[in-house]
């Protein structure tokens, strides 16, 4: 089979697995140390264990990197500002920061209309490059499609 990498995790007892398209693969005694989300693989597994909601468990046999050459580099796609688009690129993971971020805004009643989401996601993405340790970049809520409320202030304060 031939699928992108989406997430790398650990199992409970510290063994890797990773994510292609969308399902989880136990690595076994397969190294996947050189592997990073976004690679595309060949790769075959096999089903084992007890059904677990009607589903088995996936271990990986092997696999392989496969050729590129069709897929276009992340440089070469460009979003709509021009910047590489994988600047702007977020994983699983990254998703759901951005997503509790913004979900326990509006739980404690801190945005209170709909416009307001896209500023908080805005910056609850910009948050996240903060702690991964990437230089902040000047987005302002005038770049999304929604307008911004005009008492709206999307300076950083810092």
């Amino acid at each position: 089979m031939i699928g992108t990498v989406q997430e790398l995790g650990a199992r409970k007892n510290g063994k890797p697995k990773v994510k292609i398209d969308g399902i989880w693969y136990f690595a076994g005694r397969c190294d996947i140390s050189t592997v990073k989300p976004g690679n595309v693989l060949d790769f075959t597994f096999s089903e084992f264990g007890e059904p677990r909601n009607g589903k088995r468990m996936r271990g990986l046999d092997n696999w392989a990197f496969t050729s590129q050459a069709s897929i276009p580099h992340a440089a070469e796609v460009q979003d709509k500002r021009g910047e590489p688009a994988s600047s702007n690129y977020i994983d699983e993971a990254e998703l759901r920061f951005i997503s509790n971020v913004v979900g326990s805004d509006i739980s404690a009643k801190t945005i209170l209309v709909g416009p307001e989401v896209t500023g908080w996601a805005l910056a609850a993405q910009e948050a996240l490059r903060a702690l991964k340790g990437e230089p902040i970049r000047a987005v302002s809520y005038e770049d999304s499609e929604n307008p911004a409320p005009p008492d709206f202030d999307d300076k950083v304060p810092f």
